[in-house]
């Protein structure tokens, strides 16, 4: 028997159209041909943009309203959007629902560039909160409650504040008690979760901030099987109106929305909710081997500080040499046992594990870090053991703002990097991967600032923002700070 047309999931609904004899007098531009040998020919006759039946993401009233009231319900949110271009999009329009242009936002100095983008835009005056760092990791702490009170105390005009949890290595905050320190002030809290789309979904893995926190941002490609680009917004409760949140994705977000990414976030969705225990439970199973495999490690280990609140699905390796580099481990596993790692930085490397990768990924990784601890014990033949790793790299105290970001960014003129010293920046200066500012325009370079900046890319990691001309490396500054 047929399914109704409100029994359709989007992805069905999709599939009927395409083998239906509806002929395409519209846009997008391949006609939905199957016969053209492109890769894509199996895709275009799905992919549609907004006709009749299909609902339109920016006025959702039908289908498209449907799958969004289900994400909420899956989330425990009291509004969800759909979201095609990242969290990127989320970041810039939570941040403009939630403040006026002009306005103050007090934010962990780990987020992403997005959030400084937002920063931009609206012209906002940037607080931080420097975090804590783990030393065995090298890493980024979560926020705590306690750094927030004392920052709101030190800044008592913000209009909000924005956490990122978890941090790109997998901790979390304590988000219950960061929220309620927040809304003491009545202001919104925001909480950049773009890698914890699967949080909540197990009984292995961590809450996710819906209960506490008034706007999340989630990555949906980033850990479960949403294509990439594909993310959601959460709105709680009333200190930023849904309608604002609706009015900025208008902005901020394309008008002719990807009906195949939306597809794909709605099998995600459904797949987390039905499936997520069985999924992570399964998974586990293969962590808890992985971890017994590489239990020997000697020069290497697998980094479990402060696991107890973390995200199982990512697994940071570690150095204990200080002459063998997160780089070095990084460019090991790639160029010898061709296993690309997500990012690598300091002494580690970071990988992320799903319930969708195999055994075969596990179980090669295992292979491969068994091995090249084994050759490590033996001495590094050919390489340069001369420079340390672990204090040369360590975050220090955040330079000092001269300017707001949105007076900063864009012109200025070329200076050395030897000679920055005093100067205003004008451009963000950040590794990439995980993309956390060093610098951000309208700050002063200092002494530290520049030897962090010359250590990294020394070490050959990639550092965007700086410049090079005849040979010599530099960053654009404005005046002296």
């Amino acid at each position: 028997m047929a399914l109704k047309q409100s029994d359709l999931t989007l992805t069905q609904k999709l599939r009927e159209y395409a083998e239906s004899d509806f002929y395409p007098c519209h846009m997008p531009g391949h006609k939905g041909s199957g016969n053209t040998g492109s890769v894509f020919d199996c895709l275009h006759g799905m992919d549609i943009t907004e006709i009749d039946g299909f609902d339109n993401l920016h006025h959702a009233d039908d289908i498209l309203r449907k799958v969004q009231d289900d994400a909420a319900t899956a989330f425990g949110a009291d509004a969800s959007f759909y979201l095609v271009g990242g969290s990127t999009t989320g970041i810039l329009a939570a941040v403009s629902a939630a403040l006026p242009a002009g306005g103050e936002l007090l934010i962990a100095r780990n987020c992403h560039k997005s959030v400084y983008h937002a920063a931009y835009l609206r012209s906002l005056k940037l607080h931080y909160i420097l975090p804590g760092f783990d030393r065995e990791g090298q890493i980024f702490e979560p926020v705590t409650a306690c750094q927030v009170r004392d920052a709101l105390k030190r800044h008592p005009d913000a209009g909000a504040v924005l956490i990122t949890s978890p941090t790109y290595e997998g901790l979390t905050a304590n988000v219950e008690e960061i929220a309620e320190v927040v809304h003491k002030q009545n202001i919104p809290l925001i909480v950049d979760e773009a890698h914890g789309a699967h949080f909540g979904f197990a009984e292995c893995l961590p809450p996710n901030s819906n209960a506490w926190a008034d706007l999340v941002v989630q990555s949906l490609h980033k850990t479960t099987k949403a294509l990439t680009q594909t993310a959601l917004l959460h709105v709680n409760g009333e200190r930023v109106p849904a309608a604002l949140v609706q009015r900025y994705l208008d902005i901020y977000m394309t008008s002719s929305p990807s009906y195949l990414l939306m597809a794909s976030m709605e099998e995600a969705v459904v797949d987390l909710r039905d499936h997520g225990e069985k999924l992570y439970r399964e998974f586990m199973e293969r962590v808890s081997g992985f971890l017994r495999q590489t239990a020997e490690l000697k020069q290497l280990f697998v980094y479990n500080g402060k696991r107890n609140k973390a995200d199982p699905c990512k697994i940071l390796i570690c150095s204990r040499m200080t002459e063998f580099s997160g780089k070095d481990l990084y460019n090991v596993l790639l160029q010898r046992y061709h296993l690309q790692m997500e990012l690598c930085e300091n002494n580690h490397v970071l990988a992320i594990m799903m319930p969708y990768d195999r055994q075969e990924g596990f179980d090669r990784l295992a292979v491969a870090l068994n091995e090249i601890d084994q050759s490590l014990l033996y001495g590094l033949p050919g390489k340069d053991c001369s420079r340390s790793v672990n204090a040369d790299m360590l975050p220090v105290c955040l330079p000092r703002q001269a300017k707001i970001l949105a007076e900063s960014w864009g012109g200025g003129h070329f200076v050395p990097l030897s000679e920055c010293d005093g100067k205003v920046s004008a451009e963000f200066i950040y590794q990439y991967p995980p993309g956390i500012p060093l610098i951000v325009p309208g700050e002063v370079w200092d002494e530290a600032a520049i030897h962090q900046v010359k250590e990294r890319i020394a070490r050959g990691y990639e550092i965007l923002g700086i410049n090079e001309k005849s040979g010599t490396i530099g960053a654009m500054v404005n005046d002296d700070g």
